[in-house]
């Protein structure tokens, strides 16, 4: 495998990383604007998971 070849596929490798972290990003942004929260308040991805696993258990959907 040439360089030019292992450049191309190392382009299309971080390509497809970063449509795959774009739309876990997107999911995460969903998320955040279906919890209740406080204005100006960060969150971690961890912690909105942990707040909507709570959401769910709160309402038994879980």
């Amino acid at each position: 495998m040439d360089k030019d070849e292992k450049r191309m596929r190392r382009e299309i490798a971080n390509s497809n990383e970063r449509r795959r972290m774009q739309s876990i990003n997107a999911g995460f942004q969903s998320l955040r604007q279906m919890l209740p929260h406080h204005e100006g308040e960060k969150l971690s991805k961890l912690a909105r998971l942990h707040d909507m696993k709570e959401q769910f258990n709160s309402s038994g959907r879980l």
